[in-house]
C-alpha cells in the first residue's frame, strides 16, 4: 500500500496541477500511507485475539533518536501477562535483525535474566527470526494462550519460540516492572486505568 502511495505522489508532483482538489488528493495519500500500519496491526489482533482493543502506545526514542513506536493490544483493552495479547513495533529507522535479537538479550539481562545458556539459544532464534527493518517496517509479536511467542513481518507469520520462559522475558523488555524503558511501560499500560 505505501508502495502504490508513493507512486501516485511521483506523478502527481510530476503533473503539478493547479486547485484544491490535488492538494486534497496528496493529503489522502500521505494519510493511507501513514495510517496503513496501524490498519495491518488491528487486523492481525483481530485475528489472534477476541475483541482487541489498544491498550496503551509509546515511542522509543534513543539520544534523540527515534527508534519505534509501539502498540500493546489486548482483549477488550485488559492487558493480563499469562492471557494472550499483541505487542507491535513501528520501526523508524534501520535497524539489522541479529542487532535486534542482540539488543532483546542485552535487555533481558538488565532485567536480572542470568542463564546465559538460554540467553544465547534465545539470541540465535530471535536471529534466524527478526529481519533487517528500515523505517516503516513493522514486526508484530503474539503471545499466545499457550504461552509462546509468534512474530509477524506485517500480517506475515516468520517465526515463533515455543518456551514460555523466553515469551515472559521477551515481553518483559516492554512490559516488566524491571523494564529498563519505565516511562515507556507506563504509557503502553496506561490506557483502561492498567496496573502499572
Amino acid at each position: 500500500m505505501v508502495s502504490i502511495s508513493v507512486i501516485c505522489l511521483l506523478r502527481a508532483s510530476e503533473h503539478k496541477q493547479k486547485g484544491g482538489a490535488m492538494s486534497q488528493w496528496l493529503k489522502v495519500l500521505v494519510l493511507l500511507m501513514f495510517t496503513g500500519g496501524a490498519q495491518a496491526n488491528m487486523t492481525l489482533a483481530q485475528q489472534v485475539l477476541e475483541q482487541p482493543e489498544v491498550v496503551g502506545k509509546a515511542r522509543l526514542t534513543v539520544l534523540l533518536f527515534k527508534v519505534y513506536d509501539a502498540t500493546l493490544y489486548a482483549p477488550k483493552g485488559q492487558y493480563h501477562p499469562d492471557k494472550p495479547f499483541v505487542l507491535s513495533l513501528r520501526y523508524l529507522r534501520a535497524l539489522e535483525g541479529n542487532k535486534i535479537a542482540q539488543r532483546s538479550v542485552e535487555e533481558m539481562r538488565k532485567q536480572g535474566y542470568i542463564n546465559e545458556k538460554n540467553l544465547s539459544l534465545w539470541q540465535r532464534q530471535m536471529a534466524s527470526i527478526f529481519p533487517d527493518v528500515q523505517a516503516g517496517s513493522e514486526l508484530t509479536a503474539v503471545r499466545t494462550s499457550a504461552g509462546e511467542a509468534v512474530f509477524y513481518r506485517g500480517l506475515e507469520r516468520i517465526g515463533q519460540v515455543k518456551d514460555a520462559e523466553f515469551t515472559q522475558q521477551f515481553f518483559n523488555i516492554w512490559l516488566g516492572t524491571k523494564s529498563s524503558e519505565p516511562e515507556m511501560r507506563k504509557q503502553l499500560l496506561s490506557q483502561h486505568g492498567q496496573k502499572r
